[in-house]
C-alpha cells in the first residue's frame, strides 16, 4: 500500500459515475480491525466528512456530490470497454 493513488483514482471514476446518476450523496463505513487501521484515514483523505462514530465503534462518512468530485492523478488513465460474453 503505497500512497492508495490507485484506489483514489478508482475511487474517483466510481463517484463521477455517481453523480452522472443523480446520486447526491455517498455513505461509506469504516468498521476497524485489528488489521486495517493503515486505512483509518482513507474517507478523510478522499474528501468524505465524518458523520458520526457508532457505539461498536465503527465510523460513518459521507461525501456530497454536488460539493465536488475528487481530482483524479494525472498519471492514471481510466478507460471503460464492454465485455460481450459467450
Amino acid at each position: 500500500m503505497i500512497g492508495r493513488t490507485a484506489e483514489a483514482a478508482f475511487f474517483g471514476r466510481v463517484l463521477r459515475d455517481l453523480a452522472a446518476a443523480s446520486i447526491l450523496e455517498v455513505v461509506g463505513l469504516f468498521i476497524p480491525t485489528k488489521k486495517n487501521g493503515a486505512t483509518r484515514d482513507f474517507y478523510k483523505q478522499l474528501g468524505f466528512a465524518q458523520a458520526g462514530v457508532r457505539t461498536d465503534g465503527s465510523e460513518e462518512w459521507r461525501f456530497r456530490l454536488a460539493d465536488g468530485l475528487l481530482e483524479l492523478p494525472p498519471h492514471i488513465r481510466m478507460t471503460e470497454r464492454t465485455v460481450e460474453s459467450d
